[in-house]
C-alpha cells in the first residue's frame, strides 16, 4: 500500500522536478571522499534515463543537474554501460 502511494506521488511532474533539484543541490561538496564521488556518479548515470521525461520542467532540472555535475568534476571518469 505504501509503495502505491509513493508511485502515485512521483507521477506528478513537480514532484519529479523537485527530487532532481534536491539531488542537484547535493553535487559539488568540497569535502569529497571516494564514496561520495561514487554516489554522485551513480546518481548521474541513473538520471540519464530521465532526459526522456515528457515534462519540460523535469528536463530543465536534469539539464541543470548535469551542468553542475560536470562543472564540479575535475576529471570525468564516468563509464556508461
Amino acid at each position: 500500500m505504501g509503495n502505491t502511494k509513493l508511485i502515485n506521488f512521483f507521477l506528478k511532474k513537480k514532484v519529479r522536478a523537485a527530487a532532481i533539484y534536491a539531488l542537484g543541490c547535493l553535487i559539488g561538496d568540497t569535502d569529497r571522499v571516494e564514496e561520495v564521488l561514487q554516489i554522485e556518479n551513480t546518481i548521474a548515470i541513473s538520471l540519464v534515463l530521465v532526459t526522456a521525461d515528457s515534462s519540460p520542467l523535469v528536463r530543465k532540472e536534469v539539464t541543470f543537474f548535469f551542468f553542475f555535475f560536470f562543472f564540479f568534476k575535475k576529471s570525468m571518469t564516468i563509464i556508461f554501460f
